[in-house]
Order: structure tokens, then C-alpha cells, then sequence
């Protein structure tokens, strides 16, 4: 049992790698390590072991990572007593590493070992993260994501493939290790300098000067961000309500007469009261606004020929109101999965009622030929659902969200960093907008021009110089031929285990 404690520990040390730490000279002594423990002294074990063995490592990683994923629950009464929930999603994803350590025991050569490792490790991350609930929160890749420079490789590997560089990096060691001690002195200097050869490739490729685009016009802009800061327990406390709309309407005016280009951004559910289709609340902040301010601003809205509500960014200015409604919900808080197979469940969410996703497409024009991809909360971690062929061309990501909901601790500092790599993945420059932080301006290289503090009460005015790149179209395929070169390598792998393992047999 102390074994299981000791992996466990090294999960704990591992979660150390991700925001908001990036304690990054820990992984060089803890994947070694690993390598050494799955790869040799487990060869001793049963399979059980080895699994039980990376079950914990994967239980000190995930229960620290996700420990804020009960945090939710408590917020509605309705709702606590499903916080356990959150500790089954522990244990499904920690299931993962137990997999992990028992694959790893098929390869018996030492230089497969070194190849196959990240190759396993991330196959099993893809599966994890879109397999059931999908949900590619905390992909390894984040461990990287205080340095956004190296993430714009992702636009040709894929954010799976800056995993897979990142865990390279971190087995590096043993290369090294190998080299001085001339054990397979041969193999590990090639092995080590075609990985450095292809790092550096797709480095110097994809950090090459972008292209201005001469079609668009460049822009100034003015962004205010308005971070309220209301405590989640407060949002809807009716009591509160009336002051509350006083409050952002008093704002609005005092921040609606510009000479420039201004663009005014609230946090998701800003608006404190229910939208129906015949409320007046969008249209009085329109009557405040003059020709050169445009307010883009979260609420509830409620379809009153459908009887659905929706989570839903409005966009309003003097002469209209657009509306964009939240397509990826969040499982157990705005839906419930399968909740057709148990409609007992269905009283314990949100008073007993749903929302419903959107349907509009995912883009909105801010200016002229300015366009903006829209993005409600935890959206904006779900890359392969954020940019299309609709969009890609958009050069400004608005993500709206109250990252209340995930406590003070680790969860808003992942959110906020998993927000940036959609910045630096797409080329794109990103407002972001919390109701309790972090918000932020993002540049699309992933520089933060402006970013607030975590629990701060405060509005911020960024002047932005918008000038528009040339994108190239949209396209799956980076993840396609990274996935591609994963089973190919997964199976070159294999055969060449069973050929060594034959020949051996056949020797002695």
C-alpha cells in the first residue's frame, strides 16, 4: 500500500506542472522517474499492480487538478447533493493512467520504451478527453501555456501535439543519462537530435512573420472591461436585483459618449433579471448609447413561444441588438446528460429546468468588416468547436464568462490560461471578460496587453490596434495527420516488440 502512496505523490508533484504554478524542472525529475518505475521494476509486477499503481499516480494528479469541479454543486441548494459527481469524473479520468502504466509493460526493449511513452500517453488523453463527457479541460499541453510562443506550433501538430513535445521534453533526461553512461549511445544521439531538429522547425515555421492583410482596414479600438466581481451566491438574490441594473446603467451612460471606436464588455449573466422576447432592459441600454459604442453583455433569455431558456451574449448598439445563445452547456449545471433515461434527476438542476443550446453561427460583425467569434464560459476550451469554415476568417474572440462558479484556487488560473492558447492556436486577439477574473486583452501572439487580478472589483480601458491577418482557411487537418502519426507510430511500435520478441525466443 505505501507503493500506491508513493505514485500517488507523484501525481500530486506532477499537478504542480499546470496553471497556475508551471513548476516546469519537476517534470524533468518526475517522468524519468516514471519511465523507471513502469519500464523496469514493474516488469517484476502483475498487471493488477501496475494498474492499481497508475490508477493512484492518476488519483494524485486528477483529485488536485479537478478538485474545484465541486465547487458548482454547492452554489443551489438543488444541486449539493450531487457533488459527488464530481469525484466519479476523478476517478474516470484517473482510470486513464492505470491503462497507461499497464500498456507500457508490453514493451520490453529500452528504446521502444522511450518512443512509445509519449505515444501512449496521448492517445490516451485524446480518448479521455473525447470520450463520454467530452471535456479537454487540463490537456497536458497547458503546462506550456505561460508560454504561448511555443504554442503556435499547435497550428500545425495540433494542441495534442504540443502534448506530445511536452512529455519528449520531459523524458529528455534519460536520453542524456543513457548518452554519458554509453548504454545505446548510438540510438539515444539520433533519437535526441531528430527531436531537437523537429522542435526547431516547426518553431522557426511557425513563429515566421504573419501577413498583414490588404483587404482589411487596421482599427483602433477602445475596450472597457467591466469586471463586477458579484459574489455567485448574490447573483440572483432578488433583494439585489434592482440596485444592481441601477448600477450597470449608470455605468453604461457614464461610458457611452466617445469620440473613438469603443466597445464596452460585461461578464456572462451580467444582466440580473430574465430576457424575454418583450423585455425593455435591452432597449433602454440601447437608448444610451451613442453612434461610436457598442455593449456586449451576458443574461438569461427566455423564448416564450418555445418555453426554453438560453445562456446568451447580447450585442447591442443606438439602432440594434443582436444575440448569440451558448452552444456547448455545461454537464449537471445548465443540462443534465441523459436525462431522457432518468427524469427523476431532472428537480435536483436548476429548479428543475434546462437550458437549451443555440443554433446561430458562431460569428458577429463588430464593425464594418470586423467580425468577432462569440464564446459563453468554458466554450472557449473546446478548440475544435470554437473556429469553422464561418469564422476563421473573424480577427477578435469575445469570451464572456463568471468564473465564480470555480472557486478561488486553481480552476479560474486554468480557464484564464486555456483561454490564451485559444488566442496564439487561431491568430486571433481575445477579449476576455469575467465577472470575478481574470480578464484580459490578448494580442494574437498571446501577449497580455491588460489582464485583471482574481477577485477584484474594477473596469479598465485597452486601446487596441486591430490589424488583420491573413488566416489561413480552416481546417481539421493538422489534427488528422497528427492522429494519423500516432496509430502508425502505435503500431510500428507494436510489430517491432513482437519481432524482438520472436527473435529472442527463437535464440534461446
Amino acid at each position: 500500500m505505501l507503493n500506491y502512496f508513493k505514485f500517488f505523490f507523484l501525481g500530486c508533484l506532477t499537478f504542480l506542472l499546470f496553471p497556475p504554478y508551471f513548476i516546469l524542472p519537476i517534470g524533468f525529475l518526475v517522468f524519468p522517474y516514471l519511465f523507471y518505475q513502469i519500464n523496469y521494476l514493474n516488469l517484476k509486477k502483475s498487471t493488477r499492480s501496475c494498474f492499481v499503481e497508475g490508477f493512484f499516480y492518476g488519483l494524485g494528479l486528477n483529485f488536485l487538478l479537478f478538485f474545484w469541479l465541486k465547487n458548482p454543486f454547492f452554489v443551489d441548494d438543488n444541486t449539493k447533493n450531487l457533488f459527488f459527481l464530481s469525484y466519479l469524473f476523478i476517478i474516470y479520468a484517473s482510470l486513464y493512467f492505470g491503462i497507461f502504466f499497464v500498456l507500457l509493460r508490453f514493451f520490453k526493449n529500452q528504446n521502444i520504451q522511450i518512443i512509445v511513452f509519449p505515444i501512449i500517453f496521448i492517445i490516451l488523453e485524446i480518448l479521455r478527453t473525447k470520450l463520454f463527457l467530452s471535456f479537454p479541460w487540463n490537456i497536458f499541453a497547458y503546462i506550456l501555456s505561460n508560454q504561448p510562443y511555443l504554442f503556435n506550433v499547435s497550428k500545425y501538430i495540433s494542441i495534442y501535439g504540443v502534448s506530445y513535445i511536452a512529455i519528449v521534453i520531459l523524458l529528455s533526461p534519460i536520453l542524456l543519462i543513457n548518452i554519458f553512461n554509453n548504454k545505446e549511445k548510438k540510438f539515444n544521439i539520433y533519437y535526441l537530435l531528430i527531436i531537437l531538429s523537429i522542435i526547431s522547425a516547426l518553431y522557426f515555421l511557425s513563429n515566421s512573420s504573419e501577413k498583414i492583410d490588404q483587404n482589411k482596414k487596421s482599427y483602433e479600438l477602445d475596450i472597457i472591461i467591466y469586471q463586477n466581481n458579484i459574489a455567485q451566491d448574490e447573483k440572483w438574490n432578488s433583494n439585489l436585483m434592482e440596485s444592481r441594473l441601477n448600477n450597470l446603467f449608470e455605468f453604461i451612460e457614464n461610458n457611452s459618449n466617445n469620440l473613438k471606436k469603443t466597445l464596452i464588455v460585461f461578464s456572462e449573466t451580467e444582466i440580473p433579471y430574465i430576457i424575454s422576447s418583450k423585455q425593455t432592459i435591452l432597449s433602454f441600454i440601447s437608448s444610451k448609447l451613442d453612434d461610436n459604442t457598442i455593449v456586449i453583455i451576458g443574461g438569461i433569455r427566455k423564448d416564450q413561444e418555445l418555453n426554453s431558456y438560453f445562456n446568451t451574449l447580447f450585442k447591442i448598439t443606438q439602432n440594434n441588438i443582436e444575440y448569440f445563445d451558448k452552444k456547448v452547456l455545461v454537464p449537471f449545471g445548465e443540462y443534465f446528460p441523459l436525462i431522457n433515461y432518468f427524469p427523476y434527476i431532472k428537480k435536483f438542476i436548476l429548479g428543475g429546468t434546462e437550458f437549451t443550446k443555440g443554433k446561430s453561427k458562431r460569428t458577429m460583425l463588430l464593425y464594418e468588416d470586423i467580425y468577432f467569434i462569440p464564446s459563453i464560459c468554458f466554450e472557449n476550451i473546446f478548440f475544435n468547436k470554437l473556429i469553422s469554415k464561418d469564422n476563421y476568417q473573424n480577427d477578435l474572440i469575445i469570451n464572456i464568462t463568471n468564473d465564480a462558479w470555480f472557486g478561488k484556487y486553481q480552476g479560474p488560473y486554468q480557464h484564464f490560461y486555456q483561454s490564451i492558447v485559444r488566442a496564439v492556436e487561431n491568430n486571433k486577439y481575445l477579449i476576455r471578460v469575467s465577472n470575478n477574473g481574470i480578464s484580459a486583452v490578448v494580442d494574437p501572439k498571446g501577449k497580455i496587453l491588460y489582464a485583471t487580478k482574481l477577485n477584484e472589483k474594477i473596469s479598465y480601458k485597452v486601446n487596441l490596434q486591430i490589424k488583420p491577418t491573413k488566416n489561413k482557411e480552416y481546417t481539421q487537418m493538422n489534427f488528422l495527420i497528427f492522429y494519423l502519426f500516432l496509430i502508425i507510430s502505435f503500431i510500428v511500435c507494436v510489430i517491432f516488440q513482437i519481432v524482438k520478441k520472436n527473435e529472442n525466443e527463437f535464440i534461446s
